[in-house]
C-alpha cells in the first residue's frame, strides 16, 4: 500500500472515529463512557475528537433555559399548597 493510500486511509478512519463518538455524546451517553467504548485513555485526546460547534451551543442555551422554565417556584393557595393563584381564580372559584 502506498504512503498516501495509507493516509487516506487513517483519515477516513479518525473521521468515522470523530463522528461515532460526537453522535454517542450528542445522544447523552456520559463522555466517560464515550471513552472507554472508543478507546481514549486520556482526556485530552478524548476532546480533541469531541469537538464544540454551533449546534452544541444552541443545545446549550435551549438545556438552560428549560431549567430555568422547570426550576422557577409558583406561587400556591398557602391552604393546600395545590393549586397556583392567580388573578382569575382567586375570588371566583370555591374549594368543596
Amino acid at each position: 500500500m502506498s504512503t498516501a493510500r495509507r493516509a487516506d486511509s487513517t483519515r477516513i478512519l479518525r473521521q468515522r472515529r470523530r463522528s461515532a463518538i460526537r453522535e454517542m455524546v450528542w445522544r447523552g451517553i456520559p463522555e466517560t463512557v464515550c471513552m472507554k467504548i472508543s478507546g481514549h485513555k486520556t482526556r485530552h485526546i478524548f476532546d480533541a475528537y469531541n469537538l464544540s460547534n454551533e449546534r452544541d451551543l444552541a443545545d446549550a442555551t435551549a438545556k438552560i433555559e428549560l431549567g430555568r422554565q422547570v426550576s422557577t417556584p409558583t406561587q400556591t393557595d398557602t391552604k393546600t399548597d395545590t393549586v397556583p393563584i392567580s388573578a382569575e381564580n382567586t375570588h371566583t372559584r370555591k374549594r368543596a
